[in-house]
């Protein structure tokens, strides 16, 4: 019978299956006493069921589970809701429990997410705990459990529960954005790693598809030929292989459905719209404003951000340029002002947003390269408030910026190589034969997807050279022509143009992502490197190591990690032209960017240049010093965060008077009596406290 219902239900629109469905639920059941005591029946009988389950037995158990579902299948999902609300250990259970069941079924599934999200505002369910900083367990877990299913089955109905996102986001709702990462997370196999992002899965970032791939989903090689058997006597290698290319397989038509969904659904675009707003809007809403935390302006920013990145990073790889630019509004007006019709975004938001189509690219012939949208034709009308700015950066310079990516100024060679070698190695491996426990038509195929890998691998890397080489070709024809129409004084060349290319590009960038961290520090050494014309790098250098201390308490906990890499960035290459004089002469002599006047040719003396990082590493040590003994535990946190990374990274302190007068400000912290800011401190200080006592004089 659920068969020849849903035969009859599926050709309608999901708006009106989920009226049936509601009639059914709210009005039909209350109108017939014989209903109603079916459904208390059937909720103790999957009560009963459910508490019967484990992950041993879901195999034999998930029969019986369908068999219920066919006749009640609102009941039987109405009780799997609220079960995973509950309890965290019964998600993993349920999901595979609702293998056999119907299309039916999964239909009224999707349904039912909807009525428990908006059951649970109309009832009030708090989405925070009582720290307004961290999402209520209820909510993780549905989000969890839902998220899942639709990993595992994948063509059940999505449409109607990403509307429901986008209707509470524009309501400034915001729990529900939980739902939409794990959803994006898992379906597309998109992860946002925060500070704790690896060397090698950062640099994999900043390649193609493949790399990325490779590198987050790696193949299972080591259990292979470390050989072994699991509790039933197989072999692991080939069980491992097997899940492997299985998990592969449904993330891949996981993520095709939930693109699918989007589009169809007019969802892609108008979320990252809405998305946007919330990042640059999100602290002037009501809950902000009556929730007067720090804490919770910072998750809410936090929520509101990584959310956005992981659906531009899903929509960006799937969705063609000529579609950002035929459904989305232009760059004016996302930026615009309200009252005149606009968005109200921030300036760097709406730039995320639109990279897709502002962004250059090869050519078919891989001759030229270029964007879909010239951005110099909008950038005075951006930022109508900033004209003064453009006597002192072009918008050609501007554009030239914000229309680039990492990859397109970096090729991680090394990691690729990495790869590459690892692949042949195993292919060797797998050709002699005596070090797995495979079958030979077992061995074969995984040679050859191996091998189909390495080839992919070359090509993009092959690929990725050669679309820089065109970056880098037009960089050398445009240099002379960006700030050629600037004042030629020195006001200007010492601190008109870094400034603002510190304040217009490099600043609201560098704390978006790890991956705009590293293009921003390599972007400015790039323009150092091609010796960019009335360009001073050294004074940019200086304004951003010397006037970075107010920064830190106006940053949120994410956005300080994203600093603290760019800053590890910038003063490791620092360093490294200060090892020696001979390396000095190579990289900085004769470059605009060290020249001691705008009119003169005298490069900065090394005896200078070192005297310069002994400063730089004083006003860090002092500017550190003074954020760790401040009341306020938001800046304590940041600044710690921050020097995480400069002293992971071994770029400061690198003289002992600094590295003394740090491990004197962190050494209170490690000890939670000392300071009432919270345990997460006191661990932070430890690992840092222990990383300076290993730290040796460079």
């Amino acid at each position: 019978i659920a068969s020849e219902i849903w035969e009859a239900l599926s050709p309608m629109s999901y708006l009106d299956r989920y009226m049936i469905y509601s009639h059914v639920h709210w009005e039909l059941y209350n109108a017939h006493p014989e209903l109603l005591l079916m459904r208390a029946k059937t909720k103790d009988e999957m009560r009963k069921l459910l508490k019967g389950m484990t992950k041993d037995n879901v195999a034999r158990k998930k029969r019986s589970l369908a068999k219920i579902s066919h006749s009640n299948p609102l009941v039987v999902v109405e009780v799997i809701l609220d079960q995973v609300q509950e309890y965290e250990s019964m998600i993993e259970v349920c999901r595979d429990a609702l293998a056999y069941s119907s299309s039916l079924t999964l239909d009224i599934f999707s349904y039912l997410t909807v009525e428990e999200l908006g059951g649970a505002l109309l009832l009030e369910k708090p989405m925070l705990l009582d720290d307004y900083a961290n999402l209520a367990r209820w909510l993780i877990n549905f989000s969890d459990f839902v998220s899942g299913v639709y990993v595992k089955y994948p063509h059940t109905e999505m449409r109607g529960l990403l509307v429901h996102v986008l209707k509470r986001l524009q309501a400034d709702s915001f729990g529900e954005l939980e739902l939409l990462r794990q959803m994006i997370n898992k379906m597309a196999g998109l992860e946002e790693h925060g500070g704790a992002m690896s060397q090698d899965l950062l640099m994999a970032r900043a390649a193609g598809e493949q790399l990325r791939t490779c590198v987050e989903n790696p193949w299972p090689l080591e259990q292979v030929f470390q050989g072994g058997e699991d509790a039933s006597g197989k072999p692991i290698g080939p069980a491992k292989i097997k899940l492997h290319q299985a998990t592969l397989k449904e993330r891949k038509e996981a993520g095709e459905c939930l693109l699918r969904a989007l589009l169809s659904s007019g969802t892609a675009m108008a979320l990252l719209v809405a998305l946007g707003q919330q990042v640059s809007g999100c602290m002037h809403t009501k809950a902000s404003q009556k929730i007067l935390q720090v804490k919770f302006a910072s998750w809410l920013h936090k929520q509101c951000h990584t959310t956005l990145q992981l659906l531009q990073d899903f929509l960006s790889h799937r969705v063609g340029p000529d579609v950002y630019v035929e459904k989305m509004p232009p760059l004016e007006k996302l930026v615009g002002r309200r009252e005149d019709g606009g968005l109200a975004m921030d300036p760097e938001v709406a730039l995320l947003i639109m990279r897709p189509a502002i962004r250059w690219r090869m050519s078919a012939d891989e001759k030229k390269i270029g964007p879909l949208v010239e951005l110099s034709e909008h950038a005075k009308q951006m930022l109508p408030n900033m004209q003064h700015m453009w006597k002192l950066l072009s918008p050609e310079l501007y554009s030239t910026f914000w229309s680039l990516s990492l990859e397109d100024i970096f090729v991680p060679k090394d990691t690729y190589n990495a790869q590459i070698k690892r692949l042949k190695k195993a292919v060797a491996d797998l050709e002699d034969g005596g070090k797995v426990q495979m079958k030979d038509k077992e061995i074969h195929k995984l040679k050859t997807s191996l091998s189909a890998d390495v080839a992919r691998l070359e090509s993009e890397l092959k690929r990725q050279e050669a679309s820089m080489a065109l970056v880098l070709k037009k960089f050398s024809e445009n240099k002379d022509g960006w700030l050629r129409d600037l004042p030629n004084d020195n006001q200007t060349y010492a601190k008109g143009t870094p400034g603002a290319l510190y304040q217009l590009c490099v600043l609201p960038r560098c704390v978006q992502s790890a991956e705009d961290a590293i293009y921003c520090a390599k972007f400015v050494n790039l323009l150092h490197a091609i010796r960019t014309p009335k360009l001073c790098t050294i004074i940019f250098y200086n304004q951003v190591l010397c006037n970075f201390g107010p920064i830190v308490f106006s940053r949120t906990e994410h956005e300080s990690g994203h600093l603290g890499r760019f800053l590890s960035e910038i003063l490791e290459n620092l360093n490294m032209w200060g090892r020696s004089e001979d390396t000095y002469k190579k990289n900085c002599a004769g470059h605009p960017g060290f020249l001691q006047s705008n009119k003169g040719s005298e490069t900065l003396p090394f005896l200078k240049f070192l005297r310069l990082i002994k400063h730089w590493q004083s006003r860090l040590a002092t500017t550190f010093a003074t954020c760790l003994s401040a009341q306020e535990g938001v800046e304590v946190h940041n600044s710690l965060t921050i020097l995480s990374q400069l002293v992971a990274a071994g770029v400061f302190p690198i003289f002992d008077l600094y590295h003394e007068q740090i491990k004197t400000k962190i050494l209170p912290l490690t000890t939670q009596s000392s300071h009432n800011h919270g345990k997460s401190i006191t661990v932070m200080a430890k690992s840092i406290h222990g990383r300076l006592e290993q730290c040796e004089d460079k």
